[in-house]
């Protein structure tokens, strides 16, 4: 007898297990930062709380065949989680907050510009992002950004942009310039202008700003979308049409899969897996494709991720 279980539902499981055999899955959206030691999902892994999130994100890789993801977080946990695990394309939050917990220790909003270069050029880090303009209340084209967005665009660095007005339930303690317009990514258009081959994808479609992101993505080929946190917390009947609206629009190939929240990639697998009006390769493609060809992997790239998960 299996408790909690419909006979539909354990169907419905055997059916989404069967699909995921081989299927190698890319997470552009993962928050990198220090261990806490109240989080009773990996404080008890390691005595070191940070090697202990890390081991633990790591099976949450292994569970669900994450062959590669993309994170940001302090300098100090960026390097380490791609030293751990090879799995992560690390970076720096853009910029960090020396007010908020999970930006510890954010010895500078802005990392310094001769290392990052440097990280970047030896391929120690791969990501900048998530972008925290809304949060912090500074605007996308401030000068200060220009080196780094320089920087990206010389050695095509893919920038996680926060493209919605939420979270609605924040800290205004650790947010007290927060301005939630500066999430739209209309706003970007200036930056793109002047740095045209920026590799940037919006985050959160389709939340507040839907409509400007599919505006900004039909001016850059190169600009893409992921739908985590509206799919995992709004009603499925409010953010799901607009996805559709997504593919109506010629723009679904550019659509990628993030987990967002700790311990949620199972969850937002399923949500992708759900929609039943995709076809399996357009999931495929959700799940690995598009990220494949967004990152620009090789194809020896691409044949050792399937390779991973046989």
């Amino acid at each position: 007898m299996t408790l909690g279980l419909t006979t539909s539902s354990i169907v419905a499981q055997d059916n989404i297990d069967e699909f995921l055999k081989n299927q190698p899955i890319i997470d552009v959206h993962i928050h990198i930062t220090k261990g806490y030691d109240d989080n009773e999902d990996y404080n008890k892994i390691n005595p070191n709380i940070d090697i202990a999130k890390i081991e633990w994100m790591r099976q949450r890789f292994d569970q669900n065949n994450i062959v590669l993801a993309l994170g940001g977080g302090p300098m100090k946990y960026a390097k380490l989680w791609q030293e751990l695990d090879k799995r992560h394309w690390s970076g720096p939050r853009l910029p960090c907050n020396p007010l908020r917990e999970q930006d510890e220790p954010c010895e500078s909003e802005l990392p310094d510009l001769k290392e990052l270069d440097s990280l970047f050029k030896n391929g120690t880090f791969k990501y900048l992002g998530e972008t925290s303009f809304h949060s912090m209340g500074i605007h996308p084209t401030d000068e200060r950004f220009n080196p780094y967005w320089e920087l990206a665009e010389k050695y095509q660095i893919p920038i996680g942009f926060h493209a919605d007005a939420g979270p609605f339930k924040r800290n205004m303690e650790e947010t007290p310039n927060w301005n939630e317009e500066y999430g739209n990514p209309l706003l970007l258009l200036p930056v793109l202008e002047k740095y045209p081959k920026l590799k940037i994808y919006l985050m959160h479609y389709p939340g507040r700003y839907f409509n400007e992101c599919i505006e900004v993505m039909k001016k850059y080929e190169q600009i893409y979308c992921e739908i985590t946190a509206v799919s995992m917390f709004a009603p499925k009947e409010r953010w799901e049409p607009k996805v559709k609206k997504l593919y109506e629009e010629g723009l679904g190939d550019r659509l990628m899969f993030g987990s967002d929240y700790v311990g949620t990639i199972r969850k937002n697998i399923e949500i992708i897996y759900n929609l039943d009006w995709l076809s399996d390769e357009q999931k495929r493609d959700i799940y690995y494709n598009n990220a494949a060809k967004f990152l620009n992997l090789t194809k020896s790239e691409i044949k050792k991720h399937h390779k991973m998960v046989e």
